[in-house]
């Protein structure tokens, strides 16, 4: 009998390349069972599988009805194919992790965010003062420890940023949080926008219960629609 950490078809997983040159967390789903590991959906980015490699070191992080789950795996082989998939390694064990903290749902929501210290200011204090220009941006993904945003500037490993989610049309949410990894996206040979990881720092209760509610409700509402 099927329990809650067993994969289904079409579960939606967040695999995260963990070195080379796509190293990075992308959205995908679980296909099937092969005899020889697991077969997800290639991951895409701007409408191309990415091809990693085969070896290539992997955490696969996924969500079933009473916990969250993750597990380290590698990649066995890549198939071809309408969809592209690869075959990944059964887990040797699987973790169950903190629900709360790992739920992520992709979803766009606008946000407003200002730059408070880039990483090489020599007085953090001063540039928060001096730059008080507020900018522009989408998220891309939303968990209660962090989110990727889309933006239209590089923003380097280690800036903190101060953020205004916009969950619902009267609904926001203020957060500092700290930049982790930056990936620019390519569209046709052009570069476009920058895929910018985000930690919540110093995220408090009331925060954090905001962010798991509106995420399990828009869930509901997916399921309901047959899209999840």
């Amino acid at each position: 009998m099927p329990t809650d950490r067993d994969l289904r078809v079409n579960q939606k997983v967040m695999v995260e390349i963990l070195a080379g040159p796509q190293a990075g967390k992308y959205s995908t789903h679980f296909i099937e069972e092969a005899k020889d590991g697991l077969v997800i959906a290639a991951p895409l980015v701007q409408g191309t599988a990415l091809t990693p490699g085969i070896g290539a070191l992997l955490r696969l992080d996924y969500t079933g009805d009473a916990a969250a789950y993750s597990f380290e795996s590698e990649i066995l082989r890549l198939q071809a194919g309408v969809t592209a998939m690869w075959v990944v390694a059964r887990p040797d064990t699987i973790q169950r992790m903190q629900r709360r903290t790992h739920v992520r749902l992709e979803i766009s929501l606008p946000i407003l965010y200002t730059i408070l210290a880039r990483p090489d200011d020599p007085s953090p204090e001063l540039s928060a003062q001096k730059n008080m220009s507020v900018y522009r941006g989408r998220t891309k993904d939303l968990s209660g420890g962090g989110s990727m945003i889309v933006l239209d500037q590089k923003l380097d490993s280690g800036t903190l940023v101060d953020l205004e989610v916009q969950l619902k049309p009267r609904e926001t949410i203020n957060l500092m949080g700290e930049i982790v990894r930056v990936i620019r996206t390519e569209d046709k040979g052009t570069y476009t926008d920058y895929w910018t990881g985000v930690r919540f720092l110093d995220i408090d209760d009331h925060q954090m219960d905001t962010i798991i509610s509106f995420i399990f409700e828009e869930q509901r509402r997916l399921r309901r629609r047959g899209l999840i």
